[in-house]
């Protein structure tokens, strides 16, 4: 049923779309194709910030030159069923997409418009800090959930500030500097708060320190595991107070002074100190 239902969707986005007048599709709609990019008279796209509500299977490309070799490409990506935003700059050649709801730029296209309110919950996929998203720390419950923060859109590793892939509570400051973050698998993000008292034995996750758990010293034995103690939840090295990796029995002192503390792989944590 959600196939149809997208498909459907993609329909009726596409029929708007090739229902503007030929300037304002030009500067603001990509349908999927390969577009050149440069001038609208003469069938090309525009550069800039644009953004599809996703797809099926939703890929894109921005690209060096038109000549369809894999080395042409500078930044790439695929999504199924999430928003997502890319920066098509005016250096590239040209800008290939497929599976994707029709893509509309920022702030020009009628679709462009939020997808969510600063400082209120959001979901998954792309947004864009300071138009859909507060800048705060959130919190959020997924498996196999992936998150970043981003300095750009480009698609490109020097527009990725920091990222995650884990499982269990998720905790994560997002920057007023951020241009962009992006998540999957993570179910909603709240602002972060206090859901009941702290506990004395836990699992997987990032948690906060006096808040979600009591300071002591913990024991917990698991293969491949993992764990940090934090002075922050940026997700940045800076933030980093110390970590291990191992496997069998192990101990850590968590400080009242310590922010966060995130672990994985180690089972159950038991406070015994």
């Amino acid at each position: 049923m959600r196939k149809i239902l997208g498909t459907r969707r993609i329909r009726v986005v596409a029929m708007l779309c090739a229902a503007l007048a030929v300037a304002v599709f030009a500067s603001a709609c990509v349908r999927p194709g390969t577009w050149p990019i440069g001038s609208p008279g003469a069938g090309g796209a525009l550069p800039g910030i644009y953004r599809t509500l996703g797809g099926g299977g939703c890929y894109w490309e921005r690209r060096r030159d038109l000549s369809g070799d894999f080395s042409a490409i500078i930044a790439n990506g695929f999504s199924s069923w999430e928003p997502q935003y890319v920066e098509v700059k005016a250096s590239d050649a040209g800008f290939s997409t497929n599976g994707c709801i029709n893509w509309w730029r920022y702030p020009d296209g009628p679709f462009a418009m939020p997808l969510a309110t600063p400082g209120q919950p959001f979901g998954t996929g792309m947004f864009m800090i300071n138009y859909e998203v507060a800048p705060g720390t959130y919190m959020a419950d997924g498996t196999n959930c992936y998150w970043s923060r981003l300095r750009d859109f480009s698609g490109e590793s020097t527009g990725l500030i920091t990222n995650e892939l884990s499982s269990g509570k998720q905790i994560v400051t997002i920057a007023p500097t951020d241009i962009g973050f992006n998540s999957s698998r993570c179910g909603r993000w709240v602002p972060f708060a206090s859901s009941g008292p702290p506990t004395q034995s836990f699992a997987d996750g990032t948690f906060a320190v006096n808040t979600d758990i009591v300071p002591g010293t913990y024991s917990a034995s698991g293969q491949g595991c993992y764990w940090a103690r934090l002075s922050g939840f940026s997700g940045e090295s800076p933030n980093l107070i110390t970590n291990h990796f191992g496997s069998g029995p192990t101990t850590v002192a968590i400080s009242p002074s310590d922010v966060g503390f995130k672990t994985h792989g180690c089972g159950t944590w038991v406070r015994i100190a």
